[in-house]
């Protein structure tokens, strides 16, 4: 969105940014240990979950994380002018 619109990242920005990456990574790790409905029947089993999950949402799902915490930490680096791994370990370390 930043990127795309030109948009001030400000701190009520990254906040939301922040949250909204959380959220996509939070709900990538869930999926995985949510149960599924196979031919009507609960299925509980984590392999099974994991094989569904895996052929279903996962590829939208993780390119959605990738996107959402490239764009944070692209904008953490052009706005700090540095490119130092120490400012970037910080801004990771803050999340």
């Amino acid at each position: 969105f930043v990127g795309a619109f030109e948009v001030e990242m400000g701190s009520a920005m990254l906040g939301i940014s922040l949250a909204v990456a959380a959220f996509w990574t939070c709900d990538v790790v869930f999926t995985f240990f949510t149960g599924i409905y196979k031919q009507g029947v609960m299925v509980m089993s984590l392999w099974e979950i994991a094989k569904q999950y895996l052929k279903t949402w996962f590829c939208l799902d993780i390119i959605i994380v990738i996107v959402n915490w490239t764009s944070i930490v692209t904008w953490y680096i052009e706005s700090s002018g540095e490119t130092s791994e120490s400012n970037l370990l910080r801004m990771l370390k803050s999340a």
